[in-house]
């Protein structure tokens, strides 16, 4: 299984299958004009390297095997030691060359950048994965990127990450994992919209949760935020809500932000 490193548009005229929902969404969204900032998607080739080596290999089929209420009642060794060999595995060298030369082309080499896990099965029209699988924002170099591809690669394998694929019917054969690598965009506000209300499934509201700071204290669920709640069609606000904000999550030069 070969891995691949995707410009936004060949991310776009691949799948969700090799770039996973998060990173095949954010090629759509390029393409159609948005925003989107420079990066790229890691294809899920890569994951399917690592899980395919024999240690890693029997070591999933060993948890695949655990019943879901083990594998939530303790740290599982199991767990702690699949995530410390995922991590641990070298990435092969014709990748590395393939990293270094993508970072130097979308000029990325010394900015800060956000790694983040996509899922083959994430933000699908039958499972979200929201909040579970790992994100690292503010990453500066090649082997610390790498790193942190790694530790997506890992958060696959968290108690909670199974205990969700479980619910939801979907075989650890079945995923596998991509990566999404864009330049580190430090907003001075930021948070989510959804295309629809997520409470009632209504198709002709849009509703926003927002904060100061980074995204990530909304996606974490560590502030109540602020909320709107948007007529799709004629764009006028149905209603808000101004959350308490408790604290915002802000980049500091040289610290990475896991999450």
């Amino acid at each position: 299984m070969t891995s691949e490193l995707l410009t936004w548009q060949q991310a776009f005229n691949s799948s969700s299958e090799e770039c996973g929902g998060k990173g095949w969404n954010l090629a759509r969204l390029h393409h159609y004009g948005f925003a989107i900032p420079k990066g790229g998607v890691i294809t899920a080739g890569l994951y399917r390297i690592i899980a395919g080596s024999e240690n890693i290999h029997n070591l999933i089929g060993r948890i695949d095997a655990l019943p879901t209420n083990e594998l939530m009642a303790t740290e599982n060794p199991l767990l702690t030691k699949l995530h410390a060999a995922i991590v641990a595995t070298p990435l092969p060298v014709i990748f590395e060359q393939t990293l270094t030369e993508f970072l130097d082309r979308e000029q990325l080499a010394d900015r800060p950048v956000a790694v983040r896990s996509s899922a083959t099965q994430e933000d699908s029209g039958e499972a979200s994965f929201a909040g579970i699988h790992d994100t690292t924002l503010n990453i500066h170099g090649h082997d610390d990127i790498e790193q942190a591809i790694l530790r997506c690669f890992a958060s696959l394998w968290s108690s909670r990450a199974i205990a969700y694929r479980r619910k939801m019917k979907i075989s650890s054969y079945q995923i596998a994992c991509a990566v999404v690598i864009t330049e580190m965009v430090n907003a001075e506000s930021a948070g989510i919209a959804f295309s629809c209300d997520p409470v009632n499934g209504r198709h002709d509201v849009i509703t926003i949760n927002a904060n100061y700071g980074l995204g990530e204290s909304v996606v974490s669920g560590t502030v109540e935020p602020d909320q709107y709640r948007l007529n799709r069609f004629s764009k006028t606000e149905i209603d808000s809500q101004i959350g308490q904000k408790q604290q915002r999550c802000q980049a500091k030069p040289g610290v990475a932000l896991s999450g």
